[in-house]
């Protein structure tokens, strides 16, 4: 493989050294709350979309000025999260309706008595999207994208939505059909039964609940809407990458950022773009054959920004010696 191009010394270091990180069985919890007088910031998406890759990135990132390590009601999940970057793995999929919620701050490099106080938020979505698959016309609702999600939407907090889409299936996703157990059926050949689906089709009925009439009381809270492409590592170099998603997303979800917009305008969100979603980047690092990669904190850093940009900050109750070295230093 190396006398051939494929991959040099240091991936097969890779692969070789790479750990067995046992999964972490992944159990919610109805009674997950978030700070107040904080933003919710949510991870929308569909499964095997890249939401637990980009958290995984986000808490690698060395811009948060503080991070609570604790994923409220899943237990070890962010040790997890955190080993298999160090490792250079990519975590496995969060299955079911599986809800995971994460402290952390960051401070405003532009006012240093800002702070900016959020909740990472991310959901499976797995079981949304089976509903969707076997009953498209049925009607869906928040607490089927996981247990106590209702709970956490009625909050009073300020709300940041961030929608991952996959640019690498076309806009195609397989899932496993299931019995009334939730298990997966098996054919014939001992595999598991697939259906496919397609992402617009997902999305579509995603933001269809979000912004459905009867939420709007929630949508007074939501401040933006913004789409993360993950994976773009696959659409070329850094500087490539933003034409190359937004390309993407007017070929493949035209209809639903267009909906999107006109809602978003409805509701006083994304004011600053007049309603229009923006579409940001994120690869975890550079990935080679084998499944390995090497962190990058490029993107995760980007994307704390965004969030230090789209959040209210909070005054931060500064000690006597913190103001005596700011007049020191000229601040």
């Amino acid at each position: 493989l190396i006398n051939s191009g494929v991959v040099n010394a240091h991936v097969i270091e890779l692969i070789r050294q790479a750990p067995t990180i046992n999964y972490v069985p992944l159990t919610s919890s109805a009674e997950i709350q978030s700070l107040p007088d904080t933003t919710d910031i949510y991870l929308f998406g569909v499964p095997s979309s890249g939401k637990t890759c980009v958290l995984s990135g986000l808490i690698g990132s060395k811009k948060w000025s503080g991070m609570d390590f604790v994923a409220y009601g899943s237990g070890n999940y962010i040790n997890y999260l955190e080993l298999s970057r160090r490792n250079g793995l990519v975590p496995n999929r969060t299955n079911g309706n599986f809800v995971a919620l994460i402290k952390a701050t960051v401070d405003n490099p532009d006012n240093a008595n800002l702070r900016h106080v959020v909740n990472l938020i991310d959901m499976a979505g797995e079981d949304f999207a089976d509903k969707i698959v076997e009953n498209p016309e049925g009607e869906v609702n928040f607490e089927d994208m996981g247990i106590g999600v209702t709970n956490l939407m009625s909050n009073a907090n300020r709300k940041v939505f961030f929608i991952v889409i996959d640019p690498s299936s076309n806009g195609i996703i397989n899932l496993p059909r299931k019995d009334a157990q939730g298990n997966p059926l098996i054919g014939p050949d001992g595999r598991p039964i697939m259906v496919s689906t397609s992402q617009d089709l997902i999305l579509r009925k995603m933001i269809s609940m979000i912004m459905a009439p009867q939420n709007a009381k929630l949508l007074k809270r939501v401040d933006t809407i913004h789409f993360i492409m993950s994976k773009a590592d696959m659409l070329g170099m850094q500087g490539e990458r933003n034409a190359a998603a937004e390309q993407i997303c007017r070929e493949n979800y035209g209809a639903s950022i267009g909906e999107l917009t006109n809602l978003c305008r409805k509701y006083g969100i994304n004011v600053s773009t007049d309603g229009h979603p923006m579409v940001h980047t994120f690869s975890l690092g550079h990935f080679y054959i084998g499944g390995v990669y090497d962190y990058d904190c490029t993107d995760s850093d980007k994307l704390v920004s965004v969030i230090q940009r789209v959040t209210q900050g909070r005054k931060v109750t500064r000690g006597f010696f913190s103001q005596v070295g700011d007049l020191i230093g000229g601040n």
